[in-house]
């Protein structure tokens, strides 16, 4: 599940205002320090600098901006602002085995085009380290995200508040693509994710944190290391308009994951989908569990799965696991045509 757990999406520590504080303001990304021509250790001090408590609209110029992301992350706390990158401009960070950017606490922070790699991809998962990492905050939004590579999820919100994720495309993360970990009424408008180690979109309740909620839909995923799309443990979540094509486990998940504490997932609502070959992708030299298109288990209200189309799963069309498990099944359309 990303890697996240716990440990992903705890605190880094609080700390004061100081050389990062102003208020708006539309400024060049070049005025404040941050530049293609400048070193990664240059960039990653500025721009730590000039968005932390800050409410700037800043705009980045094409050009690779090398950020150094080794050691403790680059953190940026309280930040409320506009990031918005010009065609052409993307952050490409050093360390492929840690964290690539935190944003901690904050309200109202809008990333525009925002694009990621890494100099070198990740060679291998390293838990709990994200590309871009949310924790604490509250009214995020990401519009036209392009994320390559990360040692772990591409994307992750922590206990969050009304994250919104719209036209977002990951690609060849370590584990999932987009994961949600105890958040609030979180949205997904228009994801692609493809070559992720684990899941593709994830919402997940880590074990009774009272934050839920979560809306996805225009969903692509394809090539998956674990499960298609997963909610585990979260309740009142809606995935609706979606292509799974391609999984080592499951194509569709809900449960309760004992062996990580979660919550017991309720109103939980699949709809108007498909799904293509699930468990049929080779990960690492082995196949995941529940290769099945649908698989629930531990959750039995108000689980819907309706106006769906499975096609050549390796198992089972639809499965449950040993927990007591119900759900109400519309209109599912099974096939052996891929």
């Amino acid at each position: 599940m990303g890697g996240a757990g716990l440990a992903g999406i705890a605190l880094f520590g609080v700390a004061s205002p100081g050389l990062g504080q102003t208020t708006g303001g539309i400024v060049s990304a070049l005025s404040l320090g941050i530049g293609p021509i400048n070193t990664a250790t240059t960039n990653r001090v500025n721009l730590v600098k000039a968005l932390a408590y800050s409410t700037r609209h800043v705009v980045f110029p094409a050009g690779d901006y090398l950020i150094d992301n080794s050691g403790t992350p680059p953190i940026i706390r309280n930040f409320g602002g506009v990031v918005e990158f010009e065609s052409g401009a993307r952050f490409v960070f050093t360390n492929n085995r840690t964290k690539g950017l935190v944003f901690e606490g904050g309200t109202l922070a809008r990333l525009y085009d925002i694009r990621t790699t890494f100099s070198t991809l990740p060679p291998v998962r390293v838990n709990a380290q994200e590309c871009l990492h949310f924790t604490r905050t509250t009214d995020t939004l990401i519009q036209n995200a392009n994320v390559n590579g990360s040692a772990a999820a591409g994307i992750l919100f922590g206990r969050s508040v009304r994250p919104t994720v719209r036209n977002a495309t990951i690609t060849n993360t370590r584990a999932d693509g987009l994961h949600f970990a105890n958040c609030q009424n979180a949205r997904v408008e228009l994801l692609r994710t493809s070559g992720t180690g684990d899941d593709g979109l994830a919402f997940v309740d880590y074990g009774g944190q009272s934050l839920h909620g979560g809306f996805a839909t225009d969903v692509e995923i394809r090539n998956t290391g674990a499960r298609g799309i997963a909610v585990v443990g979260q309740s009142d979540v809606e995935i609706a308009n979606f292509l799974v094509d391609g999984t080592r486990g499951a194509g569709l998940y809900v449960t309760r994951e004992l062996s990580y504490g979660t919550a017991t997932p309720a109103n939980v609502s699949y709809h108007d989908g498909e799904v293509v070959r699930a468990g049929t992708v080779l990960k690492d030299g082995s196949y995941g569990a529940n290769r099945h298109s649908l698989f629930y288990n531990g959750a039995t209200d108000r689980i819907v799965f309706s106006r769906i189309t499975s096609r050549c799963p390796y198992a089972l069309h639809v499965a449950t696991g040993g927990q007591p498990s119900r759900a109400t099944l519309t209109d599912i359309t099974k096939s052996s045509t891929c």
